[in-house]
């Protein structure tokens, strides 16, 4: 077991923390969810919600008071990582999954969870899929994968606690992004795994996440046209090495000629200067 695994003072063997906006109808469900495992410890991340929603997630807040494993903190960021690092930080056990508000677990997923003792750094995960079960992606099986490129797609890890608060404390790592912060993760787990020669374990989940959403990434909106233009930007200023290059070159390029065509096609209501930019990457 490295160093980089499980600490005496860490209460519980996962914590869940999800980042929440403006989607109160879906904590409940998801808290309730997550509570069916073991030894867990859930923290909601409420990010920048309108008043209405903040009110409702307050109200939702109170019927969990009594159980100290469910935990609400308030914000006011909109940041979607900077959310992540802020759970991160208050969390206490030795593993640390990622949930976004508008996914929810699979009952396969929760029966590994409880099964499994969570013994290595780095758990990857197989598939994701949306409500309607349509496959959205499959995740790689190690740093040599010839199946790396899928990296590109968002990513469902579990990894230590020490793990992500090493990766949090690089100052590049950007905590203003808002879509894309999966596949920004999955990037920096791969880098710290390679530097530390940590083991990817890839499990055989069948199904992980269901997605309440699903669609294309298009932008239709100036704040998807600026997170998108901070990632490029980003990309084009951090350390250059073979994961950031295959990064830029696959997923921003697809990325963003799938934005492209949203650009072009949508209508005037998006911000001409914004335009203008993202057209000459």
């Amino acid at each position: 077991m490295s160093i980089f695994h499980y600490n005496s003072y860490m209460k519980y063997k996962l914590s869940v923390v999800i980042p929440a906006h403006n989607r109160s109808n879906n904590i409940k469900e998801l808290v309730t969810k997550f509570l069916e495992i073991n030894d867990v410890e859930i923290i909601v991340i409420e990010n920048g919600s309108n008043k209405k929603e903040k009110v409702l997630y307050k109200t939702i807040e109170k019927e969990y008071k009594n159980q100290k494993n469910v935990k609400f903190f308030f914000n006011t960021w909109g940041s979607s990582s900077k959310a992540r690092k802020e759970g991160a930080n208050k969390s206490t056990g030795s593993h640390i999954f990622f949930c976004d508000d508008d996914d929810f677990p699979t009952d396969e997923f929760v029966n590994w969870v409880n099964k499994n003792t969570l013994n290595d750094e780095i758990y990857s995960f197989n598939l994701w899929t949306s409500r309607d079960k349509k496959l959205v992606f499959k995740s790689p099986k190690s740093f040599k994968d010839k199946e790396i490129k899928k990296i590109l797609q968002p990513s469902v890890w579990i990894t230590t606690n020490k793990i992500l608060k090493e990766i949090h404390k690089d100052k590049e790592y950007p905590l203003d992004i808002t879509m894309g912060e999966d596949q920004i993760l999955g990037l920096y787990i791969f880098r710290f795994a390679q530097s530390k020669d940590l083991k990817l374990n890839n499990t055989n989940i069948k199904s992980i996440m269901y997605g309440y959403s699903s669609g294309t990434t298009i932008c239709k909106n100036n704040r998807n046209l600026e997170n998108d233009l901070k990632i490029n930007i980003w990309l084009k200023t951090i350390k250059k090495d073979n994961l950031v290059i295959l990064m830029n070159n696959k997923m921003l390029k697809h990325r963003l000629s799938e934005n492209k065509r949203g650009v072009y096609s949508t209508n005037s209501k998006l911000n001409k200067d914004l335009i203008n930019k993202y057209k000459t990457i």
